[in-house]
């Protein structure tokens, strides 16, 4: 479904966005929001989110891993133009994990490889971060280009290395069907660049009874506003060793 954007704090100047009052505005521009777009497996039931990361000097392509589900290491992914979908071929690489976070090479460049460092290092805990996605289809349309993604703004809540070496990142947010495999974006601590440093996987959700229900058993999974994303590590590593993605120009 397309939305009309409307901003009511910052207008779009040449792809960016200026501030209409006194300050800068402090939230992913071009340099984030360029690189999302809708991605749908042609066997899944529900399409999701992707995003591009650059790593010397070539370009990937990143989701959640449930997203494409059964997908074969040559294989098509649809993804999202204007109102259609448009398949592509891709080749899958391996990330010898079970994390949740799938890592894919397109024939070649289609976003602008912007100055944006695919890493979760230099964050703290309580820091704001940005999570961007398309949640229940939703999107703001353009002209033949990739639709622009809803941001929403979450603090970093907790980072943590499980039994099996995943290393999660949990944020205090409110996460929708739809966000899943899109990109967590935030400022470098230090210099205030943009760094991407995780991919959406999902949320904590609670059982909770259903009010005046006779069945006992019934409940709605409630969601209790942790999001819970894999760190883009993940697929840096993967990457190292198979640097097989298309060059990027500038």
């Amino acid at each position: 479904m397309a939305l009309r954007r409307h901003l009511a704090l910052a207008v779009l100047v040449g792809g960016q966005p200026t501030a209409t009052t006194q300050g800068q505005v402090n939230v992913p521009t071009s340099d984030v929001l360029n690189r999302v777009m809708q991605i749908h497996y042609p066997t899944s039931p529900e399409s999701g989110t992707a995003f591009t990361i650059e790593i010397d000097k070539r370009q990937y392509l990143i989701t959640a891993r449930h997203l494409v589900q059964g997908i074969k290491q040559q294989d098509q992914v649809e993804l999202k133009k204007s109102t259609n979908w448009v398949t592509v071929p891709v080749t899958v690489i391996n990330t010898d994990t079970n994390a949740d976070i799938a890592v894919l090479v397109l024939p070649a460049q289609i976003t602008t490889a912007y100055p944006v460092s695919p890493t979760f290092e230099h964050s703290v805990i309580g820091q704001d971060v940005y999570f961007l996605g398309y949640p229940y289809g939703l999107y703001i349309p353009t002209q033949g280009g990739f639709n622009v993604a809803f941001e929403k703004k979450a603090i970093i809540s907790s980072a943590i290395t499980d039994s099996n070496g995943i290393p999660y990142i949990f944020l205090d947010g409110h996460n929708n069907p739809g966000f899943s495999g899109g990109p967590i974006a935030f400022k470098n601590v230090r210099d205030g660049h943009w760094h991407i440093g995780g991919v959406v996987i999902g949320y904590r959700w609670e059982p909770n009874g259903i009010v005046n229900s006779t069945d006992t058993t019934a409940f709605v999974k409630e969601n209790t506003g942790i999001v819970v994303g894999v760190s883009i590590d993940v697929a840096v590593k993967a990457i190292k060793a198979h640097p097989i993605g298309p060059p990027i120009t500038y």
